[in-house]
C-alpha cells in the first residue's frame, strides 16, 4: 500500500511539469521565426486582431496566418526573440489560445 501511495504522490508532483512541457511543444522556435497553432480563428477579423497585436511588438518583422491550418508564423527581426510565456499572453490578450 505504501508503494502505491508513494507512486501516486510522485505522479501528482510531476504532473504540472508534464503539462508545462506539453504546452511548450505547441510553439516551435526556429532561427528567425516562431510557429504557433492558434485556436479560435474563424474569419479575417480574427486574423487582423492577431496581426495588430503582434505588429506592435518591437521584435516582430512580419506575421503570416494560414486560416486553413490555423498556423501563425511570426518572423522576427535579427537577433531578437519572444519567450513562450509572453507569446501565450499576447495570443490570449488578442482573444485566442495556443493549441
Amino acid at each position: 500500500m505504501k508503494k502505491y501511495l508513494c507512486c501516486l504522490i510522485c505522479f501528482l508532483l510531476f504532473l504540472p511539469l508534464s503539462a508545462e512541457k506539453i504546452q511548450k511543444l505547441s510553439i516551435r522556435h526556429f532561427e528567425n521565426k516562431i510557429e504557433l497553432n492558434i485556436l479560435g480563428i474563424v474569419c479575417d477579423f480574427c486574423a487582423r486582431s492577431l496581426e495588430k497585436t503582434f505588429k506592435k511588438q518591437k521584435e516582430v518583422k512580419k506575421i503570416e496566418l494560414d486560416m486553413n491550418t490555423n498556423l501563425l508564423t511570426i518572423y522576427l527581426k535579427k537577433d531578437m526573440n519572444i519567450d513562450d510565456k509572453r507569446l501565450h499572453k499576447l495570443v490570449k490578450d488578442a482573444g485566442f489560445t495556443v493549441e
